[in-house]
């Protein structure tokens, strides 16, 4: 088997996506790798334009998830 240095879990906070991070903390743990936990949060667009539109909802919302994030990331560790 080939060593796993660095592995990128996307989660979307579900159960499945937390199976699919312990998974990858197993697999990194075993190989001495890193794991990156990768979540991504969408920009809505101003109609019209090019322009992201952001909102104090969006930013809350972004403060939120890293915040979960985290929390995902210690669970890795353990």
């Amino acid at each position: 088997m080939s060593e796993w240095k660095k592995i990128c879990c996307a989660v979307d906070f579900s159960d499945e996506s937390r199976f699919a991070m312990a998974q990858a903390a197993e697999l990194a743990s075993r190989s001495g790798g890193e794991l990156a936990l990768v979540h991504v949060v969408g920009e809505r667009r101003v109609h019209g334009s090019g322009l992201p539109y952001r909102s104090e909802l969006s930013l809350a919302r972004a403060a939120d998830v890293a915040r979960q994030l985290e929390e995902w990331r210690k669970a890795a560790e353990q």
